[in-house]
């Protein structure tokens, strides 16, 4: 049996012994502190990873992975491609790495292909071409170099991106080089830049999403974008030197429904970016939205650059009806009352003084002259200066402060009686109002609160909105006063612009206060292994780190700080009455120096009377 197996395989053992040319052991020495110095230089935070079915062909490798003093571990090719690594290959060993590559290597990823024989650059093309097809750009090749010397190596790299070549391999160069003698490098220092600082002007294919305010996409025979997505990639152009030729999504539909499409429009972006009809997206992504099937195995996000909030909006003062005793109490503050009683009690004492009536009917007397004192007269009657000045300047007070209640009151009738404001969830769910949304928004009730009873009663009472401009919803809102909309409160707020400006206030609902979900958002995607990740992260980094992405959302309305404006009248403050208060208070102050005033005349000029007396004896 064993002789059959021998006979079968021997053929082809000997056949891939006399392909690959094993070196002397100085040679093999040579490679060994060649290999280990390279990993040292450029192994940092990460581990060597080696294909068992390549090193089982390699004997001396085993005193490789002895004096190796990083982190390392062997892989089988079918398990090793999702592991952050600095990868070590053997082309010569290996027939294709295809099917390592479908197994998207991580991005961060290193590669050292090493050929232990001499050979040509059309070889070593062909596996530049195998990694960069898959967008893998840090990769070096590991070649012995052409001479009588044959245990020194040459290192090559390949630029994808250079003048009159984009997108495309370019001639393999060598960037150092290593001589056994000196065990020395000569040449580039740095072989594994972290990012691409220059594309040289190259076009680059970039697909954006339709998602107001922050990125709107235009239609006219060509796809024009504007927002804060666009400004953004403006800036990265210029920082990484490449142009963009912007495309859209093509579903079909008007882009004033993609809001409820939504799903569908993220679909065709990542099939646009992983089939490479995009080489990324652009526009406002949310880390809340991210469901698709191995996405995070697919498709990697930007750096965050901001914070959605997903929260309520609800007409003003839609809840329950307050009684109408309320309109009558409501026009003045409790300052203003109080003081207004104040004033009437002092008056109600000194009318009772000055008339020798009860006190019942001083006040009645002090409430009528309050209130109808131009028409009707008062029995309060006295000849003293002192009491007229206080009583004309209590008339015009009274004057005053009718007046106002009069008018403030005919104000609060001609606004509708409104209900009383929500605060909270609960009070959207104990009212009459259609809870609606998009059908991402019951998705995201689902995940967030559906196991909660009153995530439940939402769900319950959710209704997927139907397709139509978002801006008739917030119309709707506004004007019939029927809904409660879930949403991203930015969005809401910027399609009730026009309402604001026709009823003039700044937001002309209200929002419930905090928020349901806080995703992070960014402004990139990027298929799982790109190398535009590291430079485009590094524009969204500044511009977050600057203040300059922050400062353009908040001119689109921010999610944290919306003033609130409210549909009632406006209560009569003490402030708005400090002109009559303060001629009371001058009259006030006016008349009790004259009534000092007549005391002390009163005493000093007034004759003290002699009694006469009589002397009856006389008249005996």
């Amino acid at each position: 049996m064993l002789a059959r197996y021998l006979v079968v395989f021997y053929p082809v053992l000997t056949l891939s012994l006399n392909n690959i040319h094993f070196e002397t052991q100085t040679s093999l020495s040579a490679t060994t502190v060649c290999l280990k110095q390279v990993i040292d230089l450029f192994v940092t935070n990460s581990s060597v990873v080696f294909f068992s079915e390549e090193i089982r062909q390699l004997p001396w490798t085993d005193s490789l992975l002895k004096v190796m003093q990083k982190p390392k571990f062997v892989f089988e090719k079918q398990y090793g491609g999702a592991i952050s690594g600095f990868y070590v290959l053997f082309p010569e060993l290996s027939v294709t790495y295809l099917q390592f590559f479908s197994d998207k290597i991580h991005s961060r990823s290193k590669f050292l292909l090493v050929w232990l024989n001499n050979t040509n650059l059309e070889a070593i093309s062909s596996i530049f071409d195998d990694f960069w097809f898959h967008q893998y750009i840090n990769v070096v090749a590991m070649v012995k170099a052409e001479s009588n010397n044959s245990s020194s190596f040459n290192f090559y790299t390949f630029d994808p991106y250079s003048v009159g070549k984009c997108g495309a391999v370019s001639k393999p160069y060598i960037i150092s080089e290593w001589n056994w003698k000196t065990e020395q490098f000569s040449g580039q220092k740095a072989w594994f830049p972290r990012k691409l600082r220059n594309l040289a002007g190259c076009p680059l294919i970039a697909i954006g999403i339709h998602q107001p305010p922050d990125n709107i996409m235009h239609y006219n025979g060509t796809w024009r974008a504007k927002g804060v997505g666009n400004k953004i990639l403006r800036i990265a152009e210029q920082y990484v030197n490449f142009s963009s030729i912007i495309i859209g999504v093509q579903m079909n539909v008007s882009l004033d429904h993609s809001w409820y499409y939504y799903e569908l429009e993220m679909t065709n972006i990542f099939k646009s970016v992983e089939e490479k009809k995009a080489d990324f997206a652009f526009g406002w992504y949310s880390y809340a939205n991210m469901e698709i099937k191995n996405f995070d195995w697919t498709f990697e996000l930007g750096r965050v650059s901001s914070i959605d909030c997903f929260g309520w909006a609800v007409p003003y003062r839609a809840g329950s009806k307050p009684p109408n005793i309320t309109y009558y109490v409501n026009e003045f503050n409790f300052v203003t009352w109080g003081l207004i009683f104040l004033v009437l009690s002092l008056c109600s004492v000194l009318f009772h003084m000055t008339s020798r009536r009860d006190l019942v009917t001083s006040s009645l007397e002090a409430m009528q002259t309050f209130l109808e004192r131009p028409t009707l007269g008062t029995h309060a009657h006295e000849d003293t200066a002192s009491f007229k000045i206080m009583f004309i300047s209590f008339c015009f007070y009274g004057l005053v402060i009718s007046t106002a209640y009069k008018a403030s009151f005919s104000s609060f009738l001609s606004v509708p009686n409104q209900g009383r404001e929500f605060k909270n969830v609960k009070d959207i769910l104990n009212s009459s109002l259609h809870i609606r949304g998009s059908p991402t928004m019951k998705k995201i009730i689902n995940q967030s609160a559906g196991y909660t009873s009153m995530g439940k009663a939402l769900l319950e009472r959710f209704e997927i909105q139907e397709p139509c401009d978002y801006k008739q919803i917030l119309t709707r809102l506004v004007r019939e006063r029927d809904i409660a909309l879930l949403g991203v409160k930015r969005k809401m707020y910027y399609y009730s612009i026009h309402e604001a400006k026709r009823i003039k206030v700044k937001i002309p609902f209200r929002f419930i206060p905090g928020c349901l979900v806080r995703p992070h958002t960014t402004h990139f995607l990027f298929k799982r292994g790109s190398h535009l990740i590291e430079p485009l992260n590094v524009v969204l980094d500044r511009l977050f780190e600057s203040g300059i992405t922050t400062y353009w959302i908040l001119h689109l309305g921010t999610n944290r700080v919306l003033p609130l404006e409210r549909f009632k009248g406006r209560t009569l403050k003490l402030f708005f009455l400090k002109e009559p208060l303060s001629l009371l208070l001058v009259g006030y102050v006016s008349a009790s120096l004259v009534f000092l005033c007549e005391i002390l005349a009163h005493k000093k000029y007034t004759r003290k009377c002699i009694r006469p007396t009589f002397d009856t004896t006389k008249y005996k």
